[in-house]
């Protein structure tokens, strides 16, 4: 103490009896004590302190020496504050789901006392295992996080909420498990160390436990479930249903895997589709889809099943919940317990039928046949094909079947080897009507058509990867088609009714057609004619089944009204030529060919016939003239409008090329039948190839006319020149000598012209001595 009257022995380094008898005591139970702490250093500590221990402490050090060189002692004043600090605590809950929040809450007050401050600390106990801190705030503000949860801090798991008013708040979101315990809050009372040091110095704490905080595991709460046993049929959809339950559903992540196993395997379950938490097929196919139907209602659709689809299906959930700066971690894996299903197989079903709308009762006639399905089951969405067959008369049915042609399921036409040609041309047609009904058609039938007829019918169903498979075949009845045999028989006769005696007369000529086996016969007419006997044959003139005239090859455009043919009869045509020419003389005959309609109601050709010959034949006693040109090349006889180097017409007319009336060429009539072409004073410019053209005029006798005729072209002849060496080369000869004869007078004069310039204006020049000039010279 400061002054010595107050002053009590405390405590002494040296002396254990130092101590004053009021103090005794607690020296001796060790609340105040004394530690050397160096040779000049010793610590004070009184543990228990009391209100009454507020005094001023003296630290003395007495010394030996004779004369005082110091300070040997030291006062310091001690300060003993009531204890006020309380401390209140809450739990905003006791029970927790994993991954839920709790909020602990403390409120701290104290008597003020200055040069103090507080702090809060929240600490947890695991079981017996020691307090372990999770957040100290305070003192100044300052906190401190422990060192197991300082990531969780970071991550933003661990929040602080000051209220004021002496109000603390910690809020721990993302709970696992592992945060199960007892939470305490611990308040604590600082002051400076003595001295002014730096830091604080803890003078009083109180700690209040919250209350224990059970976490539920996700894996507890998760549950994963699917609807009962599913029996189906091929073609069916399976639709499934995935429940899942859980504390805090809306918060979870799931991820889940649709898995199926044979059920008599013992092999692993093989893994439909798995979608993960973020909605994403890792492993799946188009075949598969999966939708949320709600929280927690997952449905699975696998369409089309097939027998190979059944098995036992089960539902995997794994379960994420959100950790730190946007992170997950799997809290929870649970499968569902298996669910059988069964995929019934139901054969398609249906009978087939042949049948025969018409029957051929001649040759040509055509054939229908019918290829009805009925009593069709368990189609669905498939389909079905037909394939035709064919056996002869003669063949085993079963062993010898022709295919004629088949409709696939998907509607294309396959024609057999065999009959590809008559399935072209539109022979034999192959349709279906509807689904079920099948039509084959012979628009034509032979006797080589007549035999048995069946019809294969096949259903067909669509696999899980689309393919189409045939489930199911049956064949029909075999149908014959036969008929009495009656062979079609054409022939037609030709008689002439007008004969062309002479040239520019009239002929005339009846074709009479007759017919057996043929049903509904109509015509078409073609006459023919040959200039000799067995010699090649000229179409003239057609008539067809709907009397349409056709001029042929054989008749010139410009006789286009010579020639008729026309139907007088039911049977019977009439062919006349009038105005006949030498040219028209030979064998005129008919060619007949029958026609018959098919169902479609168009033509269809059958048997032909050619009648016999009428010769036409006259001696020629009118006159005959002729159109004569001659041209210079071929080329002009064959371009269209030439102008030709001389011609003479059927008057006898003469005209030359441009209007030239020079004698340079003539043409001359030596005899009816002959024209020469003169050409005079020939140049090498004549020389070429000469050509010429004969159009044929017939003055009838009867009509007082002329009749123009046929043209005809002569073949080339070729005009060459021979001429004298000197006649050749006098012209050049001299045109080169008087071209060197100018050329050398004129350089001698320009030579002249410009000596007589240059040497007269030279100003150097004097002129010289004649006589020295001549001598020079």
């Amino acid at each position: 103490m400061p002054n010595s009257e107050t002053s009590v022995p405390l405590i002494s380094t040296f002396d254990y009896s130092y101590p004053d008898l009021s103090i005794k005591d607690r020296v001796n139970s060790g609340d105040i004590t004394i530690k050397r702490l160096a040779n000049d250093a010793v610590e004070l500590t009184i543990k228990k302190v009391r209100a009454s221990d507020s005094t001023i402490y003296r630290c003395s050090t007495p010394s030996t020496d004779s004369n005082i060189k110091g300070n040997y002692f030291e006062d310091v004043e001690l300060k003993v504050i009531g204890d006020s600090l309380k401390v209140v605590s809450a739990i905003s809950q006791q029970s927790v789901s994993e991954g839920g929040s709790v909020k602990l809450h403390c409120n701290i007050s104290r008597a003020y006392t200055a040069h103090t401050s507080l702090s809060v600390t929240w600490s947890v106990r695991k079981g017996s295992t020691p307090l372990e801190e999770l957040l100290t705030f305070g003192p100044e503000d300052v906190i401190k996080v422990g060192q197991t949860f300082a990531q969780r801090y970071a991550d933003g798991e661990l929040i602080v909420d000051l209220s004021g008013g002496g109000s603390y708040g910690l809020t721990l979101k993302g709970l696992k498990p592992k945060d199960q315990g007892v939470y305490v809050c611990t308040g604590r009372e600082w002051t400076r160390p003595p001295g002014g040091g730096k830091g604080w110095q803890n003078i009083l704490e109180r700690s209040e436990e919250m209350g224990n905080v059970a976490v539920t595991p996700l894996a507890q709460s998760l549950v994963v479930s699917l609807e009962k046993n599913v029996t189906l049929t091929v073609e069916d959809t399976l639709n499934m249903t995935c429940f899942v339950a859980a504390n805090d559903l809306l918060s979870l992540g799931m991820e889940l895997i649709w898995l199926v196993k044979e059920i008599s395997s013992s092999a692993n379950p093989r893994v439909l589709l798995h979608v993960g938490r973020d909605g994403q097929v890792l492993i799946g196919s188009e075949l598969v889809g999966m939708s949320r139907v709600r929280p927690g209602t997952f449905r699975f659709l696998l369409p089309k099943v097939q027998p190979s689809d059944s098995g036992l299906y089960s539902c995997q959930v794994k379960g994420w919940l959100p950790q730190g700066s946007g992170g997950w971690y799997l809290a929870a894996e649970k499968t569902s317990d298996p669910v059988q299903v069964l995929v019934t197989h139901l054969e398609p079903d249906f009978k087939v039928s042949l049948a025969a709308p018409r029957i051929p009762q001649y040759t040509d006639e055509p054939t229908e046949l019918l290829c009805e399905v009925t009593n069709l089951l368990n189609m669905r969405d498939g389909s079905l094909s037909v394939t035709w067959s064919y056996t002869s008369m003669s063949e085993d049915a079963s062993k010898s079947a022709t295919t004629i042609a088949s409709i696939d399921h998907l509607g294309v036409l396959v024609p057999g080897e065999l009959y590809k040609q008559q399935l072209g041309n539109g022979k034999i047609a192959v349709t279906r009507s509807g689904l079920s009904t099948f039509k084959l058609q012979l628009l034509h039938t032979q006797e080589k058509d007549m035999g048995s007829y069946s019809c294969s019918v096949a259903a067909w169903t669509r696999g899980r990867q689309e393919e189409w498979n045939k489930a199911k075949e049956i064949k029909s009845n075999a149908l014959k088609v036969q008929w009495s045999s009656l062979t079609p028989v054409l022939s037609v006769a030709a008689d002439q009714v007008r004969e062309a005696s002479t040239g520019g007369s009239t002929f005339e000529m009846i074709c009479r057609v007759s017919a057996q086996n043929i049903q509904n016969p109509s015509y078409s007419l073609l006459i023919r004619f040959q200039e000799l006997a067995g010699g090649k044959s000229h179409k003239v003139v057609s008539l067809s089944t709907d009397s349409i005239l056709q001029l042929e090859e054989g008749i010139e455009p410009s006789r286009a009204d010579s020639v008729a043919l026309e139907k007088t009869g039911l049977v019977e045509y009439r062919f006349r030529l009038n105005s006949a020419q030498v040219s028209d003389r030979g064998f005129y005959y008919c060619d007949v060919t029958a026609w018959t309609r098919d169902q479609s109601n168009a033509w269809h050709s059958g048997v032909s016939a050619e009648s016999n010959k009428i010769r036409l034949d006259f001696t020629d006693t009118g006159e005959v003239a002729y159109d004569v040109e001659w041209f210079q090349s071929p080329a002009q006889a064959m371009e269209n409008g030439a102008v030709p180097l001389i011609s003479m017409d059927h008057w006898g007319v003469v005209k030359k090329r441009g209007g030239n009336e020079s004698t340079q060429c003539s043409i001359e009539r030596t005899d009816r039948d002959t024209f020469v072409l003169h050409v005079y004073h020939v140049q090498d410019r004549d020389m070429g190839e000469y050509l010429c053209t004969a159009k044929l005029w017939h003055f009838s006798p009867d009509t007082r006319l002329w009749k123009e005729g046929q043209k005809l072209t002569s073949t080339p002849v070729f005009l060459s020149i021979r001429l004298p060496l000197w006649d050749s080369m006098k012209n050049p000869v001299l045109y080169g000598l008087g071209a060197a004869f100018v050329v050398g007078l004129l350089s001698i004069v320009i030579g002249l012209i410009t000596s007589r310039c240059c040497f007269s204006r030279n100003p150097m020049h004097t002129p010289r001595n004649k006589l020295i000039d001549l001598e020079m010279d």
